[in-house]
């Protein structure tokens, strides 16, 4: 991150030398680590589902308390759980506050909805993405027009209470502030699932592009900000519009982030931390799709994606 912000740094700084950033970054207050703030928190997640696992292999509790294969009760019992954990949480904390000890930061009023999400991503995958709510002949999928029209809505019941609440004060800011929260669990989740449904209405073919791209991305997040900054500082002085520069930076940060990814991958620490996936010579079913040619193709493709290497 210290070489990410650096260009920040040059944009007003009177002496440019890097011990000059150095001295003035290590003299602020808390350790400033920009948007990997929530790998931490992932990793602990993921420690406490290894837990649970042992615990409960089979996820019963998650499946008991979250809807199998109907979106519409997932998504109704995601809101409910959603608005219990941010509501109480919102009142207290602003959305952008943030709290940090040395490296470690975390946003208080979003920390219960990371949890709730991780988790019901859990209860999703556990038995199987075929036989979860995700399947591609499911009604998820079938119904995405109306799961589209869902998320905008969601985000209307979020943003409009939002914007009213800004320019009102006393107890109607207060109640218009309640309803945008709760609007904001609806928008989440809502949003979610007019995600899923798209892709799995239009994406869900196997492609070898997408699956390099999916196998890459976490790398691909990891190193992608370095880029977006260094870019958009080479570009500050050029004459091009807004609009050129942004395609500029976005298709340079992705083109970066993904080579980067990939030869970082090559060695052998990078392949242990950031393609695990393509160490994995054994080749499982993936479990029933639209028809058994479907299945035989997309399995055939998965053991051969997966064994490439």
């Amino acid at each position: 991150m210290p070489a990410a912000h650096y260009p920040v740094y040059l944009v007003t700084a009177q002496d440019p030398s890097w011990s000059a950033f150095w001295q003035q970054w290590t003299a602020l207050p808390f350790w400033p680590i920009g948007q990997l703030w929530f790998l931490w928190f992932l990793l602990a997640l993921d420690i406490l589902a290894v837990g649970l696992w042992r615990i409960d292999p089979d996820a019963v509790l998650l499946k008991q308390l979250l809807g199998g294969r109907q979106p519409t009760r997932y998504v109704a019992e995601l809101v409910t759980v959603t608005a219990a954990g941010y509501i109480p949480l919102a009142a207290v904390f602003n959305p952008w506050e943030r709290l940090q000890f040395g490296p470690f930061s975390f946003q208080p009023s979003f920390s219960l909805v990371y949890v709730i999400y991780f988790f019901a991503g859990v209860a999703i995958g556990v038995g199987g993405i075929e036989q979860s709510l995700l399947a591609t002949d499911g009604p998820l999928a079938h119904g995405w027009r109306t799961w589209a029209a869902g998320a905008l809505i969601g985000f209307m019941l979020w943003i409009i209470p939002t914007g009213l609440s800004l320019n009102t004060e006393g107890a109607t800011a207060h109640l218009l502030t309640i309803f945008a929260d709760l609007g904001f669990a609806f928008s989440s989740a809502l949003s979610c699932f007019g995600v899923l449904s798209f892709f799995l209405r239009f994406f869900a073919t196997p492609s070898p592009v997408l699956e390099t791209l999916s196998r890459n991305a976490y790398g691909m997040y990891l190193f992608h900000y370095s880029f977006v900054i260094w870019l958009q500082y080479t570009l500050l002085s050029s004459p091009l519009c807004a609009v050129g520069k942004a395609g500029i930076v976005f298709t340079g940060t992705l083109a970066l982030s993904w080579v980067t990814t990939v030869a970082v991958s090559q060695l052998p620490i990078g392949s242990v931390i950031l393609a695990p996936g393509a160490r994995n010579g054994r080749c499982r079913s993936l479990g029933p799709t639209r028809t058994r040619a479907s299945r035989d193709r997309l399995n055939d493709w998965a053991c051969r994606a997966r064994t490439r290497k």
